[in-house]
């Protein structure tokens, strides 16, 4: 992840709470490597659904990771980058960490879930949007 020059997540929000439990310290590094121009920077999709998905998502644009809201979201979490790629459709309730991981490093493997993640990006919505409308008490029928 750190040794890429761009990193795609595509989560739930409970993943997201897997990733900043365990792993926002990375997360940091990557995005001071991106003010350097040492990296592209993280983007991640999400669907944010409530306040604590709110709160958490403003965390990671806290530190600069670009996100966007997508409403509905794959049954399978996954992070790719051009050298290796990371999935599971394990439940991670809690935060906790994950028994059942699918990697890769095979081109096939990271090209199709970047490919993914892409339709994804273009589907999806700027975070700050949807978490503005959290904010406002819009329920997510109305978007």
């Amino acid at each position: 992840m750190i040794d890429s020059t761009e990193f795609t997540v595509c989560s739930k929000s409970t993943g997201l709470r897997l990733a900043y439990n365990n792993y926002f310290d990375t997360y940091q590094k990557i995005m001071v490597k991106q003010k350097n121009k040492g990296h592209r920077g993280i983007r991640l999709v999400t669907s944010i659904l409530n306040k604590d998905d709110a709160e958490l998502v403003s965390k990671f644009f806290g530190i600069g990771v670009n996100i966007r809201n997508v409403k509905n979201i794959p049954p399978i979490d996954f992070a790719a980058s051009e050298k290796e790629m990371i999935a599971t459709i394990q439940k991670t309730e809690g935060g906790q960490v994950i028994q059942n991981l699918l990697t890769a490093n095979e081109c096939a493997y990271t090209e199709h879930f970047i490919s993914i993640f892409e339709e994804l990006w273009k589907s999806g919505v700027d975070a700050k949007y949807r978490i503005k409308d959290i904010e406002q008490g819009i329920g997510s029928q109305y978007i």
